[in-house]
């Protein structure tokens, strides 16, 4: 298997409340999932019966999911970035696989978006969700959230992540560290 990303830094954890703002539009006027006005959706889905989006800022990324009453919960990078992550792995006709890690009080919720290779029994699946894991190494499976659309993340997400990330942002996955999966 051959690795989309290399090392990575140390996660620091943050979850900051925004307070609610009007809904981005898209170019065609519909209402863009979760994200606010001003934000990018880079993903979103269905996950778990609810709404959940990846919207990118000028200077921000954050994973939003849609709670059963309130305020939908909100994980936002910090200054830095230290709470976000991005990892894929690539197989030789198994599974292409991309995703954004958002960190925040020991809880980690991986956006994962990918398509099966040729050589798997269903070729050119797209699958993506949400894992929701809890421990410092992923010590414990919180939940799986299966997006049924199997929804990709836009062309050039990740270009424009990189581009919004403060300059001196290393957000890549440790190489065979615990965040370095297929989920």
């Amino acid at each position: 298997m051959t690795k989309a990303w290399g090392a990575a830094a140390v996660p620091a954890v943050l979850l900051a409340c925004v307070p609610a703002a009007p809904p981005a539009t898209t170019s065609n006027g519909a209402t863009a999932g979760l994200c606010r006005t001003g934000e990018r959706a880079l993903w979103q889905c269905p996950v778990g019966g609810k709404p959940a989006s990846v919207c990118l800022g000028a200077n921000s990324i954050h994973y939003r999911s849609a709670s059963g009453a309130g305020e939908p919960l909100d994980i936002a990078s910090d200054a830095s970035w230290s709470n976000i992550h991005i990892g894929g792995n690539r197989s030789q006709g198994g599974l292409n696989q991309d995703h954004i890690r958002f960190s925040s009080q020991g809880t980690h919720y991986v956006v994962h978006a990918g398509e099966t290779g040729s050589l798997n029994e269903r070729p050119g699946l797209r699958v993506s969700g949400v894992a929701v894991l809890r421990g410092a190494a992923a010590e414990e499976m919180v939940e799986s959230l299966d997006c049924r659309a199997g929804t990709p993340f836009v062309t050039g997400a990740f270009q424009a992540i990189s581009g919004a990330a403060p300059q001196e942002w290393d957000g890549e996955e440790t190489d065979d560290g615990p965040f370095d999966a297929i989920y």
